[in-house]
């Protein structure tokens, strides 16, 4: 009897402790013609705002704007850890930098991004970061167009562009997973190919 009690209790504190069950979803809309840059969190309605406001351990998603468009930042985007960023099942939103940032999204443990489409424009120097991640989801989503120009402010030591599309540096338990993933630094011009720019899709290191 006393380890069928334990067994019970155990079994409890697992159900209860999971993130989803106390997940909150919040419908972000693009509302173009009073939000100029979504990665803004003084802006009420933002994406950056909602991050703000509600925090870790929730789901967002993008209402997909039936005329099309995007959701348009100029400075990077920060995934409250636990949360999902997703689309509306009308289809994919899209996010779009319209200016040289170090990255769009950066992320944190347990978090998702799901059925977007992130757009880099060839301003951003990459489209995903992020630093001892455990537990990151990527699926179903697509990841284009970093930087391909050299710009002395973002070189590295070994003086190059790192213009990868998805960067998880000392990242663990990562699932990536049915993405398309394009356009990595080079947009026709063959700047990437110049030695002064280092691109992939995929640039990941373990913990």
């Amino acid at each position: 009897m006393k380890f069928l009690k334990r067994l019970i209790l155990t079994t409890c504190v697992v159900l209860f402790s999971g993130k989803l069950a106390f997940a909150d979803t919040y419908f972000i809309d693009r509302d173009r013609a009073n939000i100029f840059n979504h990665a803004d969190p003084t802006t009420i309605g933002s994406i950056a705002w909602y991050f703000k406001e509600y925090g870790e351990d929730n789901i967002y998603v993008l209402n997909t704007p039936a005329s099309g468009g995007s959701y348009a930042i100029t400075e990077p985007l920060v995934l409250p850890r636990g949360s999902t960023l997703e689309s509306s099942p009308a289809g994919k939103a899209w996010v779009r930098s319209y200016a040289n940032t170090p990255w769009m999204v950066q992320v944190f443990d347990s978090s998702r991004v799901s059925n977007v489409v992130l757009d880099g424009n060839y301003l951003a120097t990459q489209v995903i970061h992020g630093n001892n991640v455990n537990g990151f989801v990527l699926e179903e989503s697509i990841l284009r167009r970093t930087i391909n120009v050299n710009d002395p402010s973002i070189v590295d030591i070994n003086n190059r562009v790192r213009a990868h599309i998805v960067v998880l540096v000392n990242s663990t338990n990562l699932t990536i997973s049915n993405n398309s993933i394009e356009n990595a630094g080079d947009n026709g011009s063959n700047v990437a190919n110049n030695g002064l720019i280092e691109a992939s899709g995929l640039f990941l290191t373990g913990g």
